[in-house]
């Protein structure tokens, strides 16, 4: 850089650049060395009187290595100019002060949500998998007992044994094995004559003659002479434990025709591209395309984190893993034997805030592909001597015209409230459901419009825009922060003893607050922070999932509302 722009220190490889790069094609390969970003040439004050853009240069070294000769070349390139925040939260662009409102959207990771058949009125039990980047996924059971997955939308079903099997849990005998629930039932001696052989039967109880001694034992295994003597004492039921695969499981295997892994993987093919020539080196591309490839699905670090949390597992995978899978389709049984909840998909918990800094990311990402995608093109008709011109092979152009268009013209980017200070304040703290990758007005219903009880504390349950966008434009809560993976967190003091602590204060997201009891704000203390009072107002789960205010004694009470005015904006 030249002496009048100096630059900022050498900031760490951007992960956006380490994605796409490097870019490999038959005859060159480009590698990223490293970038700087300038100081701006002009102050904030300059930029505002000449109605410019306060915004910085960023200039990157690559090297260009070609293949056919081994000839390697370092080269500068101006990647763009990137608009700087000021030290108010803001941007400046063509002299006006621009914010840029955060977003607020669906989480990455595994949501349970349950529905009914259209035709024949079943329960349906539907997954869908979003990951941090990359296509959606669902999985669905319930109308024929099998249980399906789209590895696309809008892609054609297959059995989830099939992606089990491709993901190396190879045969039936050790799926039915990850599968196998154990069930305590009673049956008549009719039912169990008919099924005993079929699944590993124990007694539950033991029997007795008419002198109380016992013939068979409890844990006993019901076998064929188990059954005679049942018969023969006259024993019209009997309490038995089964351990055999769930019914969907094996409905599942039947539906699935594949006995290994290369089979599988050629299945999902067939099924994902009926037309295309099937080979086993295609077969196995589109398999990792789809699930195995973490450059076009990535569940790191949100997607991860959910998963990680749901299922109490510590994989830090990027992509699903077989794992998982198991993982996914056990809560799924779990949740048709009522063992389990359905998700609540309008809760904070599972939405979550994406700030300017991951907006922008992905803005520019998308746009650093489409340059990767061109350069693969221009190389093929490039001489030896051409391609090692970085001019040539590497424009940035989209870069800088999709940065132009994300602070220009996004419906994020908003002209700065500047009634008052307040106003201004109240602008940078808005929440917006619309956007890129957000909700569309015209088709948001009621359910992701309304009031829910996890924005105690954390959105303004007041301030929101009358009209078509009530509901979808939100404020932050007064005293509501946003943890390091974007979920916002309230504040809590700690109860210990039956006082308060208002030294010991912990922020807590909307899952972690469901598995504690909350007092409120106004719960009478005395000068000591005791609580007086023998029973306290708090917030619950209930057994149906729901966060309901109830009645507790005072030493039940572990968290307390630091402040009642803290449920509102400003």
């Amino acid at each position: 850089a030249p002496p009048s722009a100096p630059t900022l220190p050498t900031p760490a490889p951007l992960p956006i650049v380490l994605g796409v790069f490097p870019i490999d094609t038959a005859k060159l390969r480009i590698e990223y060395v490293n970038h700087a970003i300038e100081r701006p040439a002009k102050s904030m004050e300059n930029c505002r009187k000449a109605g410019l853009s306060f915004e910085a240069m960023v200039r990157a070294n690559f090297r260009l290595i070609n293949k056919e000769t081994g000839e390697i070349r370092e080269q500068p390139l101006i990647i763009t100019q990137i608009p700087l925040m000021t030290p108010f939260g803001t941007f400046l662009i063509n002299g006006a002060e621009r914010v840029i409102v955060s977003q607020l959207v669906r989480s990455p990771g595994v949501y349970f949500e349950g529905g009914k058949d259209k035709l024949s009125g079943a329960q349906i039990y539907m997954v869908t998998l979003i990951p941090d980047r990359g296509n959606w996924m669902e999985i669905e059971a319930g109308k024929d007992d099998v249980i399906y997955t789209r590895l696309r939308k809008k892609a054609r079903k297959v059995p989830v044994t099939l992606v089990l099997k491709a993901l190396g849990i190879e045969s039936n005998e050790e799926i039915e094995r990850l599968f196998t629930i154990e069930k305590t039932e009673r049956l008549s001696t009719e039912q169990l004559r008919s099924v005993f052989d079929q699944a590993e039967y124990t007694a539950v109880e033991p029997l007795l003659d008419s002198k109380g001694k016992e013939i068979i034992k409890e844990g006993a295994a019901i076998t064929g002479k188990a059954m005679s003597l049942l018969e023969n004492h006259g024993a019209s039921s009997f309490l038995v434990s089964s351990r055999q695969p769930d019914r969907w499981i094996v409905k599942t295997l039947k539906a699935d025709k594949t006995m290994n892994q290369e089979e599988a993987v050629k299945q999902i093919f067939k099924e994902m591209q009926p037309k295309e020539r099937l080979t086993l080196e295609a077969a196995q591309s589109l398999l990792s395309t789809l699930l195995t490839d973490q450059a076009y699905n990535t569940f790191t670090p949100i997607g991860r984190y959910k998963i990680n949390k749901r299922f109490g597992t510590d994989s830090n995978s990027a992509v699903l893993t077989g794992d998982d899978y198991v993982s996914i389709v056990r809560h799924l049984i779990d949740i048709r034997e009522r063992k389990a909840n359905f998700d609540d998909i309008d809760s904070l918990a599972n939405r979550r805030i994406r700030r300017v800094g991951e907006l922008l990311a992905e803005e520019i990402q998308d746009s650093m592909l489409k340059v990767a995608k061109a350069t693969r093109d221009k190389v093929t008709i490039y001489s030896s001597e051409q391609m090692m011109n970085l001019q040539n092979v590497l424009n940035t152009k989209p870069v800088i015209s999709s940065i132009r268009n994300f602070f220009g013209q996004s419906q994020l980017s908003q002209f700065m409230e500047q009634i008052n200070p307040l106003s201004s304040l109240a602008h940078k703290r808005r929440l917006s459901s619309l956007g890129p990758g957000g909700l569309n007005r015209k088709r948001a219903g009621v359910e992701v419009r309304d009031i829910h009880s996890s924005h105690y504390s954390r959105i303004c349950p007041i301030e929101t825009p009358e009209g078509g966008n009530i509901g979808l434009i939100n404020s932050l809560s007064s005293y509501a922060k946003l943890n390091q993976y974007g979920f916002i967190t309230a504040p809590y003091a700690k109860v210990s003893n039956g006082r308060k602590n208002e030294k010991n204060v912990i922020y807590m997201d909307a899952e972690e607050e469901e598995y504690h009891s909350i007092a409120q704000a106004n719960t009478a203390v005395d000068e000591k922070n005791r609580l007086t009072s023998k029973t306290v107002i708090a917030r619950q789960r209930s057994e149906g999932g729901e966060i309901l205010p109830k009645e507790l004694p005072a030493s039940k009470a572990e968290y307390i509302d630091l402040l009642s005015s803290r449920v509102f904006g400003f």
